[in-house]
């Protein structure tokens, strides 16, 4: 069906009852996805055809404990792309997802998929998260990360796997054929050499294969919250676009892009801040303390926001500009 495969016959009604009858957590209407050679006429009517059956299922749904998602469609046609986004923004789904990307992830064609992701994120509801069908490359998950995507699917570790092709972050894709070392310590490459694997059976081989893919995506992940929580996402997408060629042209997007990076990216880092602040901020306070000899408590701040704090005492004659950072901060009278 996904690939305008007419000999099957599926309605909207019965595909969407059967999700929730299933106890579905997450459900997925039934869209006409476009595909990248799809021609601009037969992609408008495969996107106005999706949305009208969105519609149609907000008043057929029973179950209020599942996340519905709402696809956008467009393919290669930007303008398609934001009129989906923003007729889909209007309608209730828990998560908005970009599909029909499948194909441009398997031809390696990361700046599409890229300026798909920016267009979407343009003009999509801000407060919902988004999802992208079929985004299994690892070594593509940091940028789309850092252009906005926040969850993924995909069967990319087990196709893959069946055609001997192993994941790897540093150098891309790999067949199995052309590695005479691992360069991984998940317990399947720990375990096994490439020439162990390569004389296993099939079923086996396939098997231990998808595995390391899958252990590789989920480091990945790990290691992109990590980035995430330490203020280094970047940092970690410039190493990660030096795996494949195309991955450096998506990249040059950001900088076509610049004013709507320029809205959400922050320019500086928490951490560091905050012990510059700490440490500058006692460290002054110290030396005034010591100076004037003040032994009297006359204000005490103790936050746990992060904000810039005035405060002002007439009898100090002086005005302190504090950034608050969990600080607890003594003022002495003269």
């Amino acid at each position: 069906y996904m690939y305008n495969n007419d000999s099957l016959d599926i309605d909207a009604n019965s595909i969407e009852k059967f999700q929730e009858s299933i106890g579905a957590d997450f459900s997925v209407i039934l869209d006409i996805p476009v595909q990248l050679e799809d021609h601009y006429d037969i992609a408008k009517e495969k996107v106005l055809t999706t949305i009208q059956r969105a519609k149609s299922n907000i008043s057929r749904r029973s179950r209020s404990d599942c996340y519905w998602f709402g696809p956008i469609h467009g393919g290669k046609h930007l303008d398609l792309l934001k009129e989906s986004s923003l007729e889909m923004s209007k309608l209730d789904f828990g998560v908005y997802a970009i599909g029909g990307i499948v194909k441009a992830f398997l031809n390696y064609r990361f700046e599409l998929t890229t300026q798909m992701l920016l267009t979407v994120k343009q003009y999509i509801a801000p407060n919902k998260p988004i999802h992208m069908f079929g985004l299994g490359l690892p070594q593509y998950f940091s940028l789309a990360v850092a252009c906005g995507c926040d969850l993924m699917d995909s069967a990319a570790y087990i196709l893959f796997a069946k055609q001997n092709r192993y994941f790897s972050l540093s150098t891309g894709t790999k067949n199995l054929e052309e590695l005479k070392e691992f360069p991984c310590h998940c317990p399947i490459c720990s375990k096994f050499t490439p020439k162990e694997i390569k004389n296993f059976e099939d079923n086996l081989r396939v098997e231990l294969l998808a595995k390391h893919n899958l252990y590789l995506s989920f480091s990945e992940l790990r290691t992109i919250r990590q980035a995430i929580r330490e203020g280094n996402l970047w940092e970690l997408v410039e190493q990660r676009i030096r795996a494949h060629p195309n991955l450096v042209k998506a990249a040059s997007l950001i900088k076509k892009n610049k004013p709507f990076f320029e809205i959400y990216e922050k320019v500086y880092k928490i951490e560091k801040i905050r012990e510059n602040v700490q440490s500058e901020i006692l460290g002054n306070c110290v030396k005034f303390f010591m100076n004037k000899q003040l032994d009297t408590p006359i204000l005490e701040i103790n936050t746990t926001k992060i904000n810039i704090e005035s405060i002002t005492k007439t009898n100090l004659g002086v005005k302190y500009v504090f950034f608050t950072f969990n600080l607890k901060i003594q003022l002495f009278s003269l």
